[in-house]
């Protein structure tokens, strides 16, 4: 209706400013829908705080053990020679795990999207793409600070090359598991009718799932290796390997997943 006025308005007037032409640069739609979800993320102080406990605990633990390492106390006592307090570091691992394993902002991811779910189901892009986007913030944030936080107690708790190898593979492992079993578990048990962000990232099914399945398989291995520690190599592996068949099974029901606007 106003095309002629402003096409007219425009052509009579002239820039006296220099333009020059360049090329714009184009990002793929995962890399957008990736940023988005740390954006979700750090919009929300509920859902960070509630997402990243696991971590915090994580970064606080080894901190603290920059300044005190509990196993050269250990080792000074009367009941626990040295050798004793080398074997018991194998229990730093199962701790690790534990901290990662709570780590859900994946199991929440989905659910967030409440009423705004047709704006993601109705891009152009697959639903699996819209999935890993959401596994991946999760994998990076526990993933990341996991690698950092074992470097930091390899070096503060004097970890043998075994115990270091052991852990940085059950952080892998673990952190894995959580990010894909939480977004697998959040398409099958999605909460989108909600009027407050604390009844997803703390009461819904997903959620309550999700860390229940990476906090007690640790628990366990860590009762067990107070008892154990001198053995603990093995029941880590095997917990590694659970972890890891659950992960690619998640991955595939992943790919298998179809969302829709419901």
């Amino acid at each position: 209706r106003y095309y002629l006025k402003i096409n007219s308005a425009l052509l009579s007037r002239k820039s006296s400013g220099r333009f020059e032409a360049k090329q714009l640069r184009a990002g793929s739609a995962f890399k957008a829908m990736y940023k988005n979800e740390f954006a979700r993320l750090l919009s929300s102080p509920s859902y960070m705080l509630n997402s990243t406990s696991g971590l915090l605990l994580l970064v606080i633990l080894s901190v603290v053990s920059i300044f005190f390492n509990p196993f050269e106390y250990l080792s000074g006592i009367p009941e626990f020679d040295t050798a004793t307090a080398e074997q018991m570091k194998f229990l730093i691992v199962p701790i690790v795990m534990f901290t990662v394993g709570i780590t859900t902002s994946s199991a929440a991811s989905l659910s967030l999207e409440g009423n705004r779910r047709w704006i993601p189901f109705s891009m152009p892009v697959s639903s699996f793409q819209i999935l890993m986007a959401k596994a991946m913030m999760s994998l990076t944030l526990s993933g990341g600070a996991g690698i950092v936080c074992s470097f930091i107690l390899t070096f503060s708790l004097q970890l043998s090359a075994v115990q270091a190898v052991l852990l940085f593979v059950s952080v892998i492992v673990y952190a894995s598991f959580s990010a894909l079993f939480g977004t697998y578990i959040n398409t099958k048990f999605p909460k989108y009718d909600w009027t407050n962000e604390t009844m997803v990232v703390k009461n819904s099914a997903s959620v309550t799932i999700s860390v229940f399945a990476g906090m007690i398989p640790p628990m366990l291995l860590l009762f067990l290796g107070f008892s154990l520690f001198e053995t603990l190599v093995i029941p880590v592996l095997v917990l590694d390997g659970l972890a890891l068949a659950v992960a690619i099974f998640s991955f595939i029901m992943l790919k298998k997943a179809k969302l829709c606007d419901r």
